[in-house]
């Protein structure tokens, strides 16, 4: 999108550099033959920093002894290339400029349809059809996390105060309202795909900023000059930490989060990427020892703590297979953690513990699927995950005021998730795709296997005009809590059965012009 046009080609590994582009925003269109043209609108440029792009070209079908090319706008394109409806791709720059967007995925989805904000301000739940916020699932670079929010489930299981992903380190990523792929399970009503992008193979470039969210320091390059495999970190402290001393002395909060992405490739071993996210909450409130200023019962004669914590790394490996096809392999480590503890003045005024709960769950996850072409037509995806569920809980306090402290509730316990599926789109047409799978899941509590079926069409009816119909069986087991959780050791949830819904999605897509478009 410049006069006159810019334009450079890539070397063998697909790597390019594009060079003397003025600052602002600016249309990039990327072709290649036997493949459709991508179009990428509304990339920043700006100063003391260079633009990484990640782009991911479809192989075209084509029909007829003529061909007539003609560039589309690739804007509505999800990730994925086997999502056909409810999925909406959005790009880091739209989480910076939406009004109230924070940097949050979650905040910016609000203004889809279908999706509400149940959290108000102060937190970022958000509810797909009228849904509870804890049936959205989250990933990171495809493997299921936990809730990545700052004082997540504080106040709505499912939201947090604020987002750990920095815009530092987001790339494009794909959110799912319904009728997902058959990839996608233990979801019941959405799914945030989130990828991380992978740091400048150039020069070295550090940046530290200071807003809303917090002080950030980030920092990525090349790992070895002249190197290919390179490094991309973010730290951010809380501002309200560094503004503590003009806040009110009775309580305090704090967060902190650190995210990174190292991508080695290699000549003939494929791809390695490591990556990883987490973060530290803090919120206390101390009690009034002047008994004449306390106004509320509770809260005044109450000192609490709350420690939260949530993190997830891992290692992925991807390489090609016979040259119409790759084999993606991920390993990765998750949990959070929250303790709290409540403290009371008897009547002497001398704090005495009442109440302390501390709640530990952790996730070993192996995922590895196969994505195999059959010729120019035929595309199937086919991947088992494993997951290994860890669970810890120690509840202990006063039944009531005239109770000693005692402990309450002490469990500890671990279960299986096991997921396969498949799934395979058939290229019709250049106008029409078929898609079709099926997803199996198995929970080792309740000892259910559930088998969901999934299929999509989408025709492309006129050139700016796109018909979709989706639908898809999901379902989702509840957190480990509510099976095990019982004070009369009887367990009677562990014969639950999963949450299940149906989901059958229609859709019209209407471009008009080359860049806004319509969806009913």
């Amino acid at each position: 999108d410049h006069e006159p046009l810019l334009g450079t080609s890539t070397d063998e590994n697909g790597n390019f550099v594009l060079k003397n582009v003025p600052l602002g925003r600016h249309d990039i269109k990327f072709s290649y033959l036997g493949f459709e043209t991508v179009i990428l609108r509304n990339i920043l440029v700006s100063s003391g920093k260079q633009t990484v792009l990640n782009v991911e070209m479809e192989e075209s079908v084509f029909e007829g002894e003529a061909i007539e090319v003609v560039a589309t706008i690739q804007k509505d394109k999800p990730i994925n290339d086997f999502a056909k409806v409810s999925v909406k791709l959005f790009t880091v720059e739209e989480t910076q400029r939406y009004a109230g967007g924070l940097d949050d995925p979650g905040r910016l989805v609000t203004v889809f349809p279908g999706v509400n904000s149940t959290g108000g301000v102060q937190n970022n739940a958000i509810s797909i059809r009228g849904n509870a916020p804890k049936s959205v699932q989250w990933r990171l670079e495809g493997i299921e996390i936990p809730n990545p929010n700052h004082f997540a489930g504080l106040s709505v299981a499912g939201g947090g105060g604020l987002t750990l992903f920095s815009a530092q380190l987001l790339s494009n990523s794909d959110f799912f309202t319904g009728a997902f792929p058959s990839e996608y399970g233990n979801a019941l009503s959405g799914v945030f795909d989130i990828n991380f992008r992978s740091g400048n193979r150039n020069k070295r470039e550090h940046a530290v900023q200071i807003g809303i969210n917090g002080l950030e320091a980030s920092s990525g390059g090349p790992i070895k000059k002249n190197g290919s495999a390179t490094y991309l970190f973010n730290y951010r402290f809380s501002t309200l930490t560094l503004l503590q001393p003009l806040l009110p002395v009775e309580g305090r909060i704090q967060y902190q989060d650190l995210s990174f992405k190292i991508d080695v490739p290699t000549q003939n071993s494929g791809r390695f990427e490591f990556w990883g996210i987490g973060g530290l909450d803090l919120q206390t409130m101390e009690a009034k020892t002047d008994s004449s200023k306390w106004e509320y019962a509770f809260s005044d004669f109450t000192e609490n703590r709350i420690d939260l914590g949530v993190g997830a790394v891992g290692v992925s490996h991807s390489i090609t297979v016979n040259n119409k096809g790759y084999l993606k392999s991920t390993l990765a480590l998750s949990g959070n953690s929250t303790e709290y503890s409540e403290e009371r003045f008897d009547d002497n005024l001398n704090l005495n513990p009442y109440l302390n709960i501390d709640d530990n769950t952790s996730r070993l996850a192996f995922k590895t699927f196969l994505n195999q072409g059959f010729g120019k037509r035929i595309t199937t995806r086919t991947g088992v995950e494993l997951q290994q569920l860890y669970f810890n809980f120690d509840l202990a306090g006063k039944p009531d005021n005239s109770s000693p402290y005692q402990s309450l509730i002490r469990q500890k316990d671990q279960a299986q998730l096991y997921q396969m599926y498949h799934q395979s789109e058939f290229n019709v047409s250049p106008r029409l795709s078929i898609l079709g799978g099926l997803h199996g899941q198995w929970f080792s509590v309740n000892d259910e296997f559930v088998l969901e079926p999934r299929a999509a069409i989408s025709w492309q009816v006129l050139p700016e005009t796109a018909l979709n119909i989706g639908y898809g069986l999901h379902s989702q087991i509840e957190e480990l809590d509510v099976y095990f959780v019982q004070p009369q050791a009887n367990f009677p949830n562990k014969n639950l059965k999963t949450s299940k819904a149906h989901h059958l999605v229609a859709s019209v897509d209407q471009g008009i012009g080359e860049v806004y478009r319509i969806k009913i």
